[in-house]
């Protein structure tokens, strides 16, 4: 049992380190780990959040650009908000209690970790998709093709679909 528990931990471990740097710990397991942890969390954190609101790509989200002043990137203030939040944690915490804005904490843990989930799916759906998309006839786009009665179909052409393709 303990090769595959030690084969699974090998596969979980890249993950885990990233969700760990990136959602700040929101459990009350608080302690020095966890502030050590919650110190490197902003840069990533927004970094992540900077490629979901990009379209999930890395590139896209280095591409992207100060509203109102296109000649400058977004990740660089953002890299440099995330680093002052590092050292506002840093002063601002101590390892033996909990801070007392916590429960900020566990809402802007809940934000990243919808973000992960959603940049999951999206490569599992974009590994799952086939990368041309079929587009059926256009006879088939026009008709509702259903087992229903034709006076049940809900479409301007019944008459015509319904002489046309099921006859």
């Amino acid at each position: 049992m303990s090769v595959v528990y030690a084969s699974l931990f090998l596969l979980e471990w890249p993950l885990m380190t990233l969700r760990y740097i990136s959602i700040p710990a929101a459990d009350c397991g608080w302690g020095h780990s966890r502030r050590a942890i919650l110190i490197l969390t902003p840069p990533f954190a927004l970094m992540l959040l900077l490629v979901e609101l990009s379209g999930g790509t890395m590139d896209a989200a280095l591409q992207q650009t100060v509203p109102g002043a296109s000649h400058v990137l977004l990740w660089p203030p953002l890299v440099a908000a995330g680093v002052a939040l590092s050292a506002f944690f840093m002063h601002a915490t101590d390892p033996r209690k909990l801070p007392r804005w916590h429960a900020v904490l566990v809402l802007v843990g809940f934000v990243v970790t919808v973000a992960w989930l959603d940049l999951l799916a999206n490569e599992v759906n974009s590994a799952t998709t086939p990368p041309h998309r079929f587009d059926p006839p256009d006879a088939l786009q026009l008709c509702t093709l259903s087992p229903l009665p034709r006076f049940a179909l809900l479409s301007p052409d019944v008459d015509r679909c319904y002489h046309t393709n099921l006859v």
